[in-house]
């Protein structure tokens, strides 16, 4: 391959070698981006319905935006990491129900602030995002204390089954 094929090629993770990006590594970026702008898609809604609430703000609309975003920098900071603490389907799944009800929580309560209003829903949101938090992070440390110390990583419950029934 010559200098000048290189330059035709567009920059992009998928035109690097394997070596350089493994598919968790992929993964991890895609879900960053997508969290990034989910994070500024609800910074965006708060502040166009903060702006129509004639000067009413709420902290908890301005403040929504914050878990879609530090769930961004989280996969981040996974795709950083070796792949075997990436975390499996389940784990992710879960965080990401977690931190849509915290989203949705804060949004509530910000709608229902400015509006002057209250209901109980917020505080079912509120127990629903910590007990999936607590199930994301259960489902993901488990691999780590079974045994072999989680030789095989995060996402490792099926190789952990096939390895047993041979």
């Amino acid at each position: 391959m010559t200098v000048k094929q290189n330059q035709n090629r567009p920059l992009g993770p998928e035109n690097l070698p394997e070596s350089v990006f493994s598919e968790k590594k992929k993964k991890g970026l895609r879900a960053f981006a997508f969290y990034e702008a989910a994070a500024l898609f609800v910074l965006l809604f708060g502040r166009i319905y903060t702006h129509f609430g004639y000067g009413v703000t709420s902290v908890f609309m301005d403040f929504a935006f914050l878990f879609p975003l530090g769930g961004g920098l989280l996969y981040l900071v996974f795709s950083l990491l070796p792949p075997s603490f990436y975390p499996c389907r389940s784990a992710s799944r879960l965080l990401a129900y977690s931190l849509a009800a915290f989203t949705l929580d804060f949004l509530i309560r910000g709608i229902l602030e400015i509006a002057g209003a209250f209901s109980d829903a917020e505080i079912a949101m509120l127990i629903a995002g910590g007990l999936f938090a607590l199930a994301a992070l259960t489902v993901y440390l488990v691999p780590f204390f079974r045994k072999g110390n989680g030789e095989n990583g995060a996402g490792s419950m099926r190789s952990d089954r096939a390895e047993s029934r041979r």
